[in-house]
C-alpha cells in the first residue's frame, strides 16, 4: 500500500518522477527526504536514467556507416 509522507501521497510522487524525472519540485524533494520507499524508487530509476543516456550517447549516429547494411 502507498503512503502519505509530507504533503504529496507516495503515488503522486511516483508518477511525477517517472514523467518529469529531471524537473523535481520543493514539495517532491521533500517527500522523498521522509518517504524511504520513494527514495528507493527514486535512486532506482536515477541510475536506469544515467546509465540509459550513457548508452544512448554512444549510439552511432544515422550517417554512420555501422547502421547501412551491405548487399556485396
Amino acid at each position: 500500500m502507498l503512503k502519505r509522507a509530507g504533503a504529496l501521497p507516495c503515488r503522486k510522487v511516483i508518477t511525477y518522477l517517472a514523467t518529469e524525472f529531471d524537473k523535481r519540485t520543493q514539495s517532491v524533494e521533500r517527500h522523498l527526504a521522509l518517504c524511504p520507499n520513494c527514495r528507493a524508487y527514486f535512486d532506482s530509476l536515477r541510475k536506469t536514467v544515467i546509465l540509459y543516456r550513457r548508452w544512448l550517447a554512444q549510439l552511432p549516429t544515422e550517417s554512420s556507416n555501422q547502421w547501412k547494411h551491405h548487399t556485396d
